[in-house]
């Protein structure tokens, strides 16, 4: 492998790749949320927090590793990796999603069942993408630094 003084190679062109695919996996499987309130439900996930009216939401689903919320728009919300599955179930646990999908969709047939008020702003939830990002940063400076 050369240095960077060498000049670009296919290392650092693999790198470039999957650093985003990487630092979006980890931020959404470590911190994704979905909260409920009276007006719809609050979806964060690796780069952004999306309000989703009730009016809006068709269907709850656990697909694969991620929550597939079906809306009207014919727009469908993933959240995904939300975590790992196969960890939990190993462990004899439950997974995460697979409660929150259901929970999800008790509210959705039950309209009776949601929240009375609206969620607080710190409850909403915050993206992790962009400070995720700047510590993978400095930290690749900080290595590049070293060699």
């Amino acid at each position: 492998m050369g240095r960077a003084g060498d000049g670009p190679s296919w290392h650092w062109l693999l790198l470039a790749v999957t650093l985003p695919w990487l630092v979006t996996s980890v931020a959404t499987a470590t911190t994704w949320r979905i909260t409920a309130d009276r007006d719809g439900l609050w979806v964060t996930t690796a780069w952004r927090v999306r309000r989703v009216p009730w009016e809006a939401v068709l269907s709850v689903s656990l697909r694969d590793d991620g929550i597939l919320i079906g809306r009207a728009d014919d727009d469908a919300l993933r959240v995904s990796p939300t975590g790992w599955a196969w960890l939990e179930r190993r462990l004899g646990r439950e997974p995460g999603a697979q409660r929150v999908a259901d929970e999800l969709r008790a509210l959705l047939l039950r309209p009776d069942l949601r929240p009375a008020g609206e969620a607080a702003s710190d409850r909403q939830g915050m993206p992790v993408g962009p400070p995720l990002v700047a510590l993978t940063v400095l930290w690749g400076a900080a290595v590049m630094l070293l060699l």
